[in-house]
């Protein structure tokens, strides 16, 4: 008898286990507006800093319009001199910001990027917290949101896995090409990939790559943000169909490899 009792101690251990895991994958979701809400503080504290140093900065206000970031920059570029790391980190602070959870606005930092540092600072600034900020969304849906995910994204989700499994040959190809391409999703593809089995290495070079273009074209146009009337002067039918152009020759490889397997399969 007390053989018996000794085989099932482990297995109502195991089950007590399992559901304590249940429960914490359940509710894990919780603790995503603690997070968010977290460091949209610190985010308050670092405007309200920034301005209490910089007289001028408060009379803008926070850059949330092309018009905004025109204005922001041309009265901010006075403090470069004096203040060049302490705007560089209310760059960076925000941009991630933005970018992690996935709140519309990196385009104007973008733009500031380039106009406050320039091309040399600002592209390869952008693009770091473009995929850094990326990356954190990824594992913020990863660890804590797959519950709701699975729940409220299910139909989107099988069709990603659709796509994923018809190019699961030239997966990293696949990825790279919809970074690439004008008008993607990319707060979907950050807040699902994780749920999909998608390697994170893949996620990381395929926007550290794809997002070159984008990330180059912008902070170019925030360099001379001045000499611009309106938003819709920067992105011209012929910025588009050259980033679709781009998405369109990374896809080449993959097909011509298959064209040939194909080929040799048949002789």
């Amino acid at each position: 008898m007390v053989k018996v009792e000794s085989q099932k101690e482990p297995q109502v251990a195991v089950q007590e286990e399992d559901f304590k895991k249940d429960v914490i994958h359940k509710y894990s979701w919780k603790f995503i507006p603690v997070l968010f809400l977290i460091w949209l503080s610190f985010q308050v504290a670092v405007f309200f800093y920034v301005g209490s140093i910089l007289p001028d900065f408060k009379k803008v206000g926070f850059p949330t319009s092309f018009e905004k970031a025109q204005e922001f920059s041309h009265i901010m570029r006075n403090y470069l001199e004096t203040h060049y790391y302490t705007l560089l980190f209310f760059e960076v602070s925000n941009f991630l910001f933005l970018q992690t959870w996935c709140i519309p606005g990196t385009f104007v930092f973008n733009l500031l990027g380039g106009a406050l540092f320039g091309i040399k600072v600002g592209f390869p600034v952008c693009l770091a917290c473009n995929t850094l900020g990326a990356f954190i969304c990824f594992n913020i849906s990863k660890y804590f949101a797959g519950d709701l995910i699975e729940r409220k994204l299910s139909n989107q989700l099988k069709m990603i896995k659709q796509k994923v499994q018809e190019h699961k040959k030239d997966l990293f190809f696949y990825m790279l090409s919809t970074r690439l391409f004008p008008g993607s999703p990319n707060w979907a593809m950050n807040i699902t990939f994780p749920h999909i089995h998608i390697p994170s290495h893949y996620f990381v070079f395929s926007i550290a790559l794809g997002l070159i273009p984008w990330n180059f074209l912008t902070c170019e146009a925030g360099s001379i943000i001045s000499t611009f009337k309106s938003k819709s002067e920067i992105f011209k039918p012929e910025t588009y169909y050259m980033l679709i152009g781009i998405a369109l020759c990374v896809l080449i490889p993959p097909i011509v490899k298959k064209i040939i397997s194909s080929k040799e399969k048949k002789e």
